[in-house]
Parts: C-alpha cells; structure tokens; sequence
C-alpha cells in the first residue's frame, strides 16, 4: 500500500505526454506535438530558474541594504547630540570674552571639542557624513531642506543658499537628515 502511494505522488509531478487519441496521426504529427510541447517546458523551466535568480538578487541586496541603514534611526539620535555639543562649543566661545574665569571656560571648551571630535571621527567610521553645504552654493534639494527665503543680496544669484540653519547628513551615501538652509530669492 505504502509502494502505490508513493508511486501515486511521483506521477502527479510527471505529465503524459498531451498526444491526440486519434488514431489518424502520422508519427510525424506526433513527434511535432512532443516537440512542441517539449519547448513549453523548457521555457516554463527557463522563467522558473529565471524568477529564481532575481529573487535570490533582490534577497542579497535587502541583506546589504539591511546591514547598510539598519543604524539610520540610532544615527539621527547620533546626529542630534552632535548638533547640541556644537551649540555648545558655540555658546561657551561667546561666554569667554563676558566670563572673568577665562581657564575654566577654556577647558570646558577643551573638553567639548575633543568630546565632539570623538563623536564626529565615530561617526565618519560608520560613514555618517555631514554634508558640505556652503554660503553661496547652488540649493540642492536632493541635499537641502529650504527652511525660509530671503532677498539677494546685490550680486547674488537667486536660489542659492543664504545661511546654514543645521548641517545635514548622510549615512552610505543615503540621506539621513538634509542640510537645513534658507535660500536667496528674487527681489
């Protein structure tokens, strides 16, 4: 019993051939039908291997794409600490020249820079870039987030940037937060 049921479940996998009952067929008529429908197989064989292919592709780059930005939300928490250790080292640099304990503002600002340096060298090694975006460069929004407009300056071009509100950042050459800027219009 057990012999026919295995016998069963190989022939449902196994086609006979779909050759006409007719009895009027020339071997010829025949041999052209099994050609036939050899050459559907074999095409249902070659898109099979096909899809599997592109689906074994598709799979590797969701595993390289996996590894490559699965950091992104902890890399935007990252960049965030960044911008505040900047504007820290900014504000203890204008609070020097007010200050009557010049040393202990300067080694404050030691400790924050070196602090920054740290986080921005870990950055770098994990290929979280900030992007170069300069007063006077063309806007690009593909890099930068327009945050407000402003007139040109005599001999300034329209749409260029005017001012750098927050640097922005890239992670494998994928944009994690654009530059935020404001941009030159026409007067």
């Amino acid at each position: 019993m057990e012999d026919q049921q295995n016998t069963n479940s190989k022939n449902d996998f196994i086609e006979e051939p779909k050759i006409e009952n007719d009895t009027e067929l020339s071997e010829e008529q025949i041999i052209e039908q099994l050609k036939k429908e050899l050459e559907e197989k074999q095409d249902l064989i070659l898109r099979t291997a096909a899809e599997a292919q592109n689906t074994r592709k598709r799979a590797e780059k969701d595993i390289i794409d996996a590894k490559n930005y699965a950091l992104s939300s902890f890399a935007k928490d990252i960049v965030a600490v960044c911008d505040n250790l900047e504007r820290s080292l900014s504000a203890a640099k204008q609070q020097i020249e007010t200050t009557t304990d010049k040393d202990m503002c300067t080694t404050l600002i030691t400790g924050v820079e070196m602090t920054l340096n740290m986080l921005l060298k870990a950055m770098e090694d994990r290929n979280i870039n900030k992007i170069e975006a300069a007063i006077g460069q063309k806007f690009d929004p593909h890099l930068h987030q327009a945050m407000f407009e402003q007139p040109a300056a005599e001999g300034q071009e329209a749409g260029t940037i005017a001012s750098i509100v927050q640097p922005g950042y890239t992670i494998n050459d994928r944009i994690l937060r654009p530059a935020m800027v404001g941009i030159t219009k026409k007067s």
